[in-house]
């Protein structure tokens, strides 16, 4: 099924070249909006030109670190440039980080994962929310996980950099709402990604076993006894840009298959 929720809508969606972010494009160009694909320097955009392309959407590609503020002004002059307004802005570029218990993770790479996973989402909002305000509103979605709401053992750095997705979440939404904009977030539960790749080879060295052998204890962990597909985090985001969320800023939305219920 095809929408046109978003037609005459531009959104910027980072992490664009794989995962939730390649998802994101094809489910945005399909409700109708035009794309602006962020991912870092020298990544493959041939996935995500062509789930715009096959969706009737013109996209927009552009290399960028999310953790560098000179980029985010590159990425706003670009958007503005092509298109001459920006409505969307989709923060779902992150990483893992170090898998390991906490005391022997180095310093440069907790910093690395913050840069990205919480610097990243904060330059973004800073640099969208006056185009945003300039147009009379906008909506603003950042990727946390059930990790930002509880504990998970040797991913620490990943657990903290999510706690402080949902904390600026909520405090941009209170400052933002006067100018139109809401802002929120979506908390997945593991999800068939690269990301989840890694964590099973970190199982299947702990538990001295096999990859596969992993994914399927991984997978039978969860409530449904399965991964989320990025498809139905995509499927959030549009709800939370759309104009049935009119009423939501500020929330921090699971979508975990019953992960925090349990």
């Amino acid at each position: 099924m095809t929408s046109e929720q978003f037609l005459g809508k531009v959104a910027i969606i980072t992490g664009a070249a794989n995962g939730i972010g390649l998802a994101t494009v094809a489910r945005f160009a399909r409700d109708g909006a035009d794309i602006v694909a962020v991912d870092l320097h020298g990544v493959s955009f041939a996935d995500a030109i062509a789930a715009a392309h096959g969706n009737g959407s013109n996209v927009l590609t552009v290399e960028a670190d999310v953790s560098q503020q000179a980029d985010w002004a590159r990425v706003v002059a670009k958007a503005v440039e092509e298109f001459g307004r920006i409505d969307i802005l989709i923060n779902c570029a992150g990483i893992a980080g170090p898998i390991s218990r906490f005391e022997d993770v180095p310093i440069e790479l907790f910093d690395k994962v913050m840069a990205v996973n919480v610097r990243g989402i904060s330059l973004g909002m800073q640099a969208l929310i006056p185009t945003m305000r300039s147009q009379g509103g906008g909506h603003i979605v950042n990727v946390s996980s059930i990790s930002g709401e509880r504990g998970n053992a040797r991913v620490t750095s990943y657990v903290t950099s999510k706690h402080a997705v949902n904390g600026p979440t909520q405090s941009v939404a209170l400052d933002a709402i006067a100018d139109g904009i809401r802002v929120n977030a979506v908390a997945p539960a593991p999800i068939d990604t690269a990301m989840m790749r890694l964590v099973e080879e970190s199982a299947a060295n702990r538990f001295n076993t096999d990859t596969d052998a992993a994914r399927q204890m991984l997978s039978k962990g969860m409530v449904m006894g399965r991964y989320g597909q990025p498809e139905e985090i995509a499927a959030v985001m549009a709800f939370l840009c759309s104009a049935d969320a009119s009423f939501m800023t500020g929330a921090i939305v699971p979508v975990d298959g019953g992960a925090l219920a349990r």
